[in-house]
């Protein structure tokens, strides 16, 4: 029998529609819970998500029958219906994240709150499409 390996992680980020300052750390709860039906419903591997009061950052795994916009439409699209005060915007961010970089991003996204005390979110984004 054939057997197919992938091993294709990404490092998504989401930014509410005009940077408002709008996640609060309940919502962010909910959030996550709704990105957990997802993650089943779509056989993802969410490795963690957080982030602060106007974006968040996901590592995750994206199984090879579904594209990349695909899964994010289903990510946000979701966590809007289901939360009516939270409005994303049109875009986002996705870096790909080899295997000895999963640690790395890990606790970069484990320390979002902590990061974002020094660090503006143009910052962030500039540091990360700089190679």
């Amino acid at each position: 029998m054939a057997r197919c390996f992938n091993n294709l992680n990404y490092h998504l980020i989401f930014v509410t529609k005009n940077r408002e300052k709008i996640i609060t750390r309940e919502m962010h709860e909910e959030i996550k819970k709704f990105f957990s039906e997802k993650e089943k419903e779509l056989e993802l591997k969410i490795k963690i998500g957080n982030g602060v009061e106007e974006h968040i950052h996901i590592l995750t795994s994206i199984p090879p029958k579904y594209s990349i916009s695909e899964v994010v439409k289903h990510l946000k699209g979701y966590t809007s219906f289901s939360i009516p005060e939270l409005y994303w915007s049109r875009g986002y961010s996705c870096l790909t994240v080899d295997n000895s970089s999963i640690n790395r991003v890990y606790k970069y996204i484990k320390n979002q709150q902590e990061h974002h005390r020094t660090q503006s979110y143009e910052d962030e984004i500039d540091k990360l499409e700089t190679p």
